[in-house]
């Protein structure tokens, strides 16, 4: 954190130093990281969002199609629209499958490259290699970050910065050729070796760089929206340490400023788009909170307190949390004196023209805030630790350009500044490190956030889930209850409470919690369908089959809704209605066993000739067979009818004696009398027809 010539102790360690420099310090970021994040490669996927994102998602589960690029670019599903991030969670698919270990392996790496571009960007517009390696290094071990790093949901965190770092450094490539070279930069990048090459087999124009710069800041904008204050950003940089904007001398006029905002204008209007394409996307997802839930006073001053929080946590990085619940501050005298104090310091940041890095640094961390701080709500947590991956880098450049040039005033500053650089930086790797191992998995991650926060409902719902994953369903009832007495009317614990106490049998308490969920959130289609799901189990069909539609028409691509529903058809006899909808669960989920058995055993078996399929059934089934490799005795049952159905009698034959094998093996005693008696019909050449209106075959 200080003038490089300062670091030679000989010449031959300043030839080593200006040579080897930039790839020591590329290699001691990366190796640093990788260090401190590697166990996430075998971390397990969380239940929060990264179900929406990933393993829930049936579009992103296919991998790369076209049919999956097409949705990408028209989803507004997670409150977002960001193609490009959803393009790079299929590519994992892709590549990975479901292994959890190779999406936050990509994310990881990810998060490597954006330390080294940052170190880049700060190298050539400053020359200062030392200050430039400090700030990138606080970037890439500090702890706030974990959260955007260790959280497969927020790969568009580190996407989007990737984006937007490449921007710049093409925004500055634009500036250096057109303006011939930066005349008023502390530093040229023509003095260094390296630069030199490179700048010697460049020879596109400006205006590539230009539009360059545009490609890759549209592409950021559809990974993640922050990026909206980019031309902003830009603008900070034109004044330092560009040097395009010069505030004391007579070159800084108005119509300095109006060319280079101009320059600006296209990188406003995406920016622009953008913003309405989230607005969309969040009012269409419910993600934006209502304003009587959160009046603009209180929203003013959780967005205050906010800011002198994540300075706090900057400083001291401790009670980190997936999870901050809102504390609903009112406006007080104290938090009119904090907005006046931050006012305050951007006041004396302008002030010190003399170190323009100090305003540049300050404006960056305020501006780069403003889209996550809380005057628009959306969702419910009062601040967020992915919120500040962007707005630190403006932190660590006042910080660390500051401490420079106030190290380089004392007789033993350097030195001192370098112990305590030293110490910093290793105290973010050992915080970094443990603040990583709570992302281990769910379990961990919401018993840490419980123990560091204070009434954090969601925090306890979704341990609830995890444990309930762990057949923990007493321990997770306990948890749900938790999430409840913290918030009333919280519909998604109550929806989980109810699931809870119908696995128990206890059918009036899930009744009960059910309704409570639609009381507080009359639009939750996952509550609609567990409700339909215990009426259906309780033999009413009909009010089942309302609130399935209810369900699939809040939410359209609800696959269990789909297949439940179908039963509930079949049930009243609606073939064909229940042949749509098995369709449909097909459709969205091609692999899942049961919608592929029932609808292939609705189109070999029934009687009504206008429903049978034989070739289409052939087909379901024995991918169906093909998916448990012929260890199912239901599925080879059904391909047994399905080839019945097709005539193929001899096949038929030999798929039900197998199953009926596979039945007595398991002591399915029932099943299999049912299955020889399949096998009589076809070893008289007659296919199998269900008596009267069939019920679930998977369910027999």
């Amino acid at each position: 954190m200080m003038n490089d010539a300062r670091l030679s102790g000989s010449p031959a360690w300043t030839g080593f130093w200006e040579r080897w420099g930039s790839l020591l310090g590329c290699l001691v970021l990366a190796a640093g990281t990788l260090a401190v994040y590697w166990p996430v490669a075998g971390f397990e996927f969380v239940n929060f969002d990264d179900p929406f994102y990933v393993t829930d998602n049936a579009q992103v589960r296919a991998g790369i199609s076209r049919a999956g690029l097409k949705w990408a670019l028209g989803a507004s599903a997670a409150a977002n629209w960001h193609p490009v991030t959803w393009m790079s969670h299929m590519v994992d698919c892709q590549v990975h499958g479901l292994k959890a270990g190779g999406h936050h392996t990509t994310s990881l790496l990810l998060h490597v490259a954006n330390s080294w571009l940052l170190f880049a960007l700060l190298l050539g517009l400053t020359g200062k290699r030392g200050q430039s390696f400090v700030v990138a290094a606080l970037f890439a071990w500090h702890p706030l970050h974990v959260e955007s790093v260790a959280w497969v949901a927020e790969r568009k965190d580190v996407l989007s910065t990737c984006l937007g770092l490449l921007t710049l450094l093409a925004y500055a490539k634009y500036v250096e050729k057109s303006e011939g070279g930066r005349k008023n930069a502390e530093c040229r990048i023509q003095q260094h070796a390296t630069c030199n090459t490179l700048h010697a087999l460049c020879y596109p124009p400006p205006a590539f760089y230009y539009l360059l710069a545009l490609v890759l800041f549209a592409l950021g904008l559809m990974s993640k929206p922050m990026l909206v204050t980019w031309p902003f950003v830009m603008l900070l940089l034109d004044y330092w340490p560009l040097r395009r904007i010069q505030l004391n001398t007579q070159h800084s006029t108005l119509k300095t400023l109006y060319r280079l905002a101009l320059e600006k204008g296209l990188f406003v209007a995406l920016a622009a788009l953008s913003c309405g394409a989230t607005l969309w996307a969040q009012n269409r997802f419910g993600a934006i909170v209502a304003i009587k839930g959160l009046p603009a006073t209180q929203r003013i001053a959780n967005a205050v307190l906010s800011y002198y929080r994540y300075i706090g946590k900057t400083l001291w990085p401790t009670h980190l949390a997936v999870f901050y619940p809102y504390g609903h501050p009112h406006l007080t005298g104290m938090i009119l004196l904090a907005g006046a104090a931050l006012a305050a310091f951007s006041a004396v940041a302008l002030w010190l023209r003399k170190f323009p890095y100090v305003a540049v640094g300050w404006f960056w961390y305020a501006g780069t805030l403003v889209p996550v701080i809380g005057l628009v709500q959306v969702g419910e947590q009062a601040m967020a630790d992915r919120y500040f991956y962007i707005p630190s880098i403006g932190l660590f450049i006042a910080g660390v350009f500051g401490l420079g040039e106030l190290a380089g005033r004392f007789r033993h500053g350097a030195a001192g500044l370098r112990v305590i650089t030293g110490l910093a930086l290793a105290g973010c790797l050992g915080a970094t490190q443990r603040q990583v191992g709570y992302w281990r998995n769910s379990e961990a991650l919401y018993r840490h956030a419980i123990a560091v926060t204070h009434g954090n409902f969601p925090a306890y719902n979704n341990l609830g889930t995890a444990l309930e994953a762990q057949g923990k369903r007493e321990e997770a009832i306990r948890c749900y209850t938790e999430a409840v007495r913290w918030r009333p009317g919280y519909a998604d614990a109550h929806c989980n409470l109810g699931n809870a106490y119908a696995a128990l049998k206890r059918r009036g308490e899930a009744l009960e919690e059910y309704e409570k969920a639609l009381r507080a959130d009359p639009k939750l289609a996952r509550a609609h369908y567990h409700l339909a799901n215990q009426l259906l189990a309780d033999g009413q069909a009909a009010d089942a089959a309302g609130h399935y539609q209810t369900a699939l028409a809040l939410k359209p691509d609800y696959a269990e809704a789909h297949y439940q529903l179908a039963v509930a058809l079949l049930a009243r006899d609606e073939v064909a209605e229940a042949s749509r909808h098995y369709r449909e669960a097909v459709r969205l989920k091609p692999d899942w066993l049961e919608a592929l058995n029932n609808l292939s055993w609705l189109l070999a078996t029934q009687p009504d000739a206008r429903f049978r399929d034989g070739k289409q059934a052939v087909e379901l089934a024995a991918r169906a067979v093909a998916l448990t490799r012929t260890n199912d005795a239901k599925l080879l049952d059904t391909l047994g009818a399905a080839l019945a159905e097709t005539g193929r009698f001899p096949e038929a034959a030999d798929a039900a004696r197998s199953a009926a094998r596979l039945a007595q093996a398991s002591g399915a005693a029932q099943l299999g009398r049912e299955i020889e008696a399949h096998r009589q019909c076809y070893e008289r050449g007659q296919p199998f027809r269900e008596p009267s209106a069939p019920g679930p075959k998977a369910s027999r």
